[in-house]
């Protein structure tokens, strides 16, 4: 069994993992902003810290996911770093016993 190659990665796949990771990263932007508001003083309370913080992690999941897709998707379709694909003769080589 073959490893699968980065461009034969399917749409639905991109977009799981776009999600998956940004569910991680909103976490973290929600737990740093938090302690940020609430350390700095620009937030009084810990609910109206929660509150803004929960806006900002709200807006900042919905924009990462489609970037993240959208970043995802143009890497896919680009060359650099893979081994070139084999022509057909070299192909038909490698099935010679």
């Amino acid at each position: 069994m073959s490893t699968p190659r980065p461009r034969d990665e399917s749409h639905a796949r991109s977009l799981v993992k776009a999600v998956s990771w940004r569910c991680v990263g909103t976490l973290d932007t929600f737990v740093v902003s938090f302690v940020v508001l609430r350390l700095s003083g620009a937030a009084d309370t810990s609910g109206e810290a929660l509150k803004v913080s929960g806006g900002i992690a709200g807006v900042e999941v919905i924009t990462k996911v489609a970037l993240y897709y959208l970043h995802e998707r143009a890497w896919a379709r680009l060359a650099f770093g893979r081994p070139r694909p084999l022509t057909p003769e070299e192909s038909a080589a490698e099935n010679v016993p």
